[in-house]
């Protein structure tokens, strides 16, 4: 589950009224991206569909804008970058389309629109 997820339902608990705990002495087991890297590009496009969402709802439109602002100042490098590397090495393909995929996305909020 998403960190933001998590913490959405802390801050919605708390709202609630009701009390949370910690249990350090809890174990998970966590199998890393084994069911996302068959869909690594679906999968990482969600993290950021659900990122906005989190951020408009908890912190409202001028905090989405923000952090869609950061967004772009960090992705326009690496995808100017993959996609250059891609033109050497076809590894970085998916990459550069997945980078490319997300600023589309932001700029335009193409699918990131929160749904009501």
């Amino acid at each position: 589950m998403f960190l933001g997820r998590l913490v959405a339902l802390e801050n919605m608990s708390r709202q609630a009224g009701w009390q949370l705990w910690y249990v350090t002495t809890a174990v998970g087991t966590h199998f890393g991206g084994e069911s996302s890297r068959q869909v690594a590009e679906a999968m990482y496009l969600q993290l950021y569909r659900s990122k906005l969402q989190f951020y408009r709802k908890f912190g409202g439109e001028r905090r989405a804008n923000r952090f869609k602002t950061y967004l772009r100042l960090a992705y326009w490098p690496r995808a100017v970058i993959a996609r250059l590397v891609s033109t050497f090495n076809p590894a970085w393909t998916s990459r550069a389309r997945t980078y490319k995929r997300l600023l589309l996305e932001m700029v335009g909020e193409k699918g990131m629109v929160e749904k009501k």
